[in-house]
């Protein structure tokens, strides 16, 4: 049976995945949601959505530039995501599929409270708790070390027949029979979108689809080493003695050897207790300042999306003034929408309003914070 969704849960599940992830796409769920009437009992969201999926629909991706990693310069990877319908569809499609369940060794995209404003728990958390846990460990009896590594390539790596086959298996045993056949189409997309090898990064489904994946190296890792066994997205740490390490290594590259993926030696090693805790400050530090730019960037596309190229030309210019190098063609990459920019300048209300002064003032701040993790 599953869970129950408001339209307001489902609405704002979708708005703040895509506040984080894509600015055009949480403009349009603002302009989508205020078409509907005010009347939780009414559900028209629900039933807006449970109808397209049923009769059919098209599904509309957008490929944009994603922040993958923060330091000297910002370096991005190849994103998708969903028009702001079909953004809703995979957040009311996840909304059923909380039944499903997930390793308790996994820490990274886990199923939110039923009244969590998020599609996923939020992320810094369960990377802090994942984190929280390993030194715990360490510190207990005797002396332990972390055998860490990661999968190379992951997302693009997946092998999709495999994938394919699981989540069938899920969608016939948790979804109703009228879901089953458009949920089926609805992945078909997405794999179509990696071009036949891998899953998409970006769309809210692909982050299910990637724990779905790794169900068998959980399974296999979890019956092995228990709770010595953390995994957050792609990252996996074991703990155990000194002497267990080369036998975990083993353990570790033939679990993920036998779904297709191949572990990453250039990320490969083996630390103690004392490297871990110094090292996982510097990580956080780092996740701190990553989100604080991400939300930066969303800020600045409301602003290039709501106002003129001379107001753009205008920002662009105070920034240089100030010593900032800003990737503003990422942030440009993100205005593909032009119906956006005439429906945000004709409803002003729904627009996020920034100043420059603002924005400018938020980028020092990340910056200064920036220049002192590096020094």
């Amino acid at each position: 049976m599953h869970a129950e969704c408001t339209d307001e849960v489902l609405l704002t599940r979708a708005l703040n995945f895509m506040r984080r992830t894509h600015m055009p796409t949480y403009m349009g769920l603002r302009i989508l949601g205020r078409q509907f009437p005010n009347d939780t009992r009414a559900n028209l969201i629900n039933n807006f959505i449970h109808y397209k999926l049923v009769k059919g629909m098209e599904p509309t991706f957008h490929s944009f530039k994603m922040l993958k990693s923060l330091g000297r310069e910002p370096t991005y990877r190849e994103a998708w995501i969903g028009s702001p319908s079909e953004t809703l569809m995979e957040t009311w499609l996840l909304r059923r599929l909380e039944t499903v369940k997930m390793s308790s060794n996994v820490y990274s995209y886990m199923w939110p409270s039923k009244t969590s404003s998020q599609i996923y728990h939020y992320f810094l958390d369960g990377y802090r708790e994942r984190n929280r846990r390993i030194s715990e460990r360490l510190s207990s009896a005797g002396v332990h070390v972390a055998y860490i590594t990661d999968i190379k390539s992951y997302y693009p790596s997946i092998d999709q027949s495999a994938l394919r086959l699981k989540v069938h298996k899920i969608f016939d045993q948790n979804l109703p029979t009228d879901l089953q056949r458009p949920a089926k189409e609805l992945v078909e997309a997405l794999f179509a979108l990696a071009g036949g090898s891998g899953i998409p990064i970006g769309p809210p489904m692909c982050h299910w689809l990637g724990q779905v994946a790794m169900e068998d190296v959980d399974d296999a890792l979890g019956s092995q080493f228990g709770d010595a066994y953390f995994r957050y997205v792609d990252d996996i740490v074991v703990i155990g003695s000194v002497p267990e390490s080369s036998k975990i290594a083993g353990v570790v590259d033939t679990a993920v050897r036998s779904i297709g993926l191949q572990p990453n030696e250039d990320k490969t090693i083996t630390v103690s207790a004392r490297q871990w805790t110094s090292g996982y400050e510097q990580t956080m530090r780092t996740t701190d300042l990553a989100a604080a730019f991400n939300g930066l960037v969303a800020d600045l596309t409301s602003y290039f999306i709501r106002n003129s190229d001379r107001e753009r030309r205008r920002l662009k210019d105070l920034f240089r003034e100030h010593g900032f190098s800003m990737p503003f063609f990422s942030v440009e990459s993100q205005m593909v929408y032009n119906r956006f920019r005439v429906w945000l300048r004709i409803r002003d209300r729904i627009a996020l309003r920034h100043t420059e002064e603002q924005l400018l003032s938020n980028a020092i701040k990340i910056r200064n914070q920036l220049l002192w993790h590096l020094e």
